[in-house]
């Protein structure tokens, strides 16, 4: 089997197994492709799908963790359990979406920011996107990043930026949800 690589393609290799083609759902982005220390590895195709993939695991080990509905769907972090975090773009209603993939589950889970989606009372005001960001995931699965309250806002006519916005460090778990570790 001669793999072709005229178009983007993901691969693996190592000394004791060589080159091992990862067969995408699609070919894959110029979106990072993060791997672990056990060979298992978390990207996005081209059709905007996270996928899991694992050495271990033989031809069929290649799994479709669905897509975010958001574009610009990139990975952040693997942790040593296989759990993928990332995040991506605007999403529906137009906020942008960050997310979790345990590996004991292969599906998705959607974090929107917890940031008030009720600026102060401002003429002419503007409000933007609420933004996210996923950083990383630990061996204990406890997700770590960014949420900025308000997202962009502007005001009058010529949308100058308000500063009245503030990014918040936080931590997640699937148990206890988001916890605000204060902000910068």
């Amino acid at each position: 089997y001669a793999p072709d690589y005229s178009t983007a393609t993901g691969f693996y290799w190592s000394q004791a197994t060589g080159l091992r083609t990862i067969c995408p759902i699609g070919n894959i982005t110029e979106s990072p492709i993060l791997i672990n220390d056990s060979g298992v590895v978390g990207g996005v195709d081209a059709n905007g799908h996270v996928f899991r993939w694992a050495l271990a695991g033989g031809p069929g080990s290649l799994v479709d963790l669905g897509e975010t509905g958001a574009g610009g769907t990139y990975v952040s972090g693997i942790n040593a359990r296989g759990d993928i975090v990332g995040n991506s773009g605007r999403g529906s209603p137009g906020y942008a979406k960050s997310f979790v993939a345990f590996a004991s589950a292969n599906t998705l889970t959607l974090l929107s920011s917890p940031g008030s989606r009720n600026p102060p009372p401002i003429a002419e005001i503007h409000l933007g996107e609420v933004n996210i960001q996923i950083n990383a995931i630990n061996d204990s699965g406890v997700v770590v990043g960014t949420y900025w309250d308000f997202g962009y806002l502007y005001a009058g006519p010529d949308f100058s930026n308000i500063r009245v916005h503030n990014s918040h460090a936080f931590k997640w778990t699937s148990a206890g949800g988001f916890t605000d570790l204060g902000n910068f």
